[in-house]
């Protein structure tokens, strides 16, 4: 991986994260491809250009459940911190409090098993 602060750079086969990591960030690709897969290498999906990946367990403060592997070809992603995603947060909810007067809940679904609400 080459690291340039706000994004970073994977070749093909790079392993993004494995399955029980601790997360750090989640990542928006910017270009290539990313197999999401078991720990046990059982590819569940393939994401690219335009879509997230990583945020569930930051949202969630658990260790990664999936692996992201990169593609056959080289993966760019802009790192988004949890910090950031927490103000994003913060901000979609002074939004409904000011002018709906409720607090959204936010729905985090997908492949973790610890699929909550927020």
């Amino acid at each position: 991986m080459h690291d340039n602060n706000n994004s970073a750079i994977w070749e093909p086969g790079e392993i993004v994260y494995q399955a029980g990591d601790i997360p750090k960030e989640a990542y928006l690709i910017l270009e290539g491809y990313v197999n999401i897969e078991t720990k046990d290498g059982l590819k569940l999906n393939r994401i690219g250009m335009g879509e997230i990946f990583g945020e569930t367990s930051i949202l969630l403060d658990l260790p990664r459940t999936v692996t992201a592997k990169v593609c056959t070809q080289k993966l760019v992603a802009k790192k988004i911190t949890k910090k950031l995603i927490e103000e994003k947060i913060e901000i979609i909810n002074s939004f409904f409090k000011r002018n709906f007067k409720i607090k959204p809940k936010i729905a985090v679904t997908g492949l973790n098993p610890h699929c909550e609400t927020i």
